[in-house]
């Protein structure tokens, strides 16, 4: 995707112009998505970008972690844990 924005700030006007490529993964293990009891959710994203003139190039990555597992039978009591980066 392009993105541009012309602006202004105190210091003066500005352009900020990219051209980025989002890429990602998805690994859903859970067993009810909405209110899951067991299982594992792995989303994972990368965005390199290129800029254009004064605007700087880069990688934006992010994580996102989570696991579920019932600790009595009938799945009323889940022990649940994300993390994020």
């Amino acid at each position: 995707s392009y993105e541009y924005l012309d602006g202004r700030d105190p210091r003066g006007a500005f352009s900020f112009r990219n051209l980025s490529l989002p890429l990602g993964l998805t690994w859903d293990k859970r067993d009810v998505a909405n209110d899951p009891t067991k299982g594992f959710y792995l989303d994972a994203t990368a965005k390199p970008f290129a800029g254009f003139r004064t605007t700087g190039s880069g990688l934006r990555a992010t994580l996102d972690g989570r696991v579920y597992r019932s600790l009595d039978k009938p799945g009323r009591i889940v022990l649940a844990a994300r993390a994020q980066a």
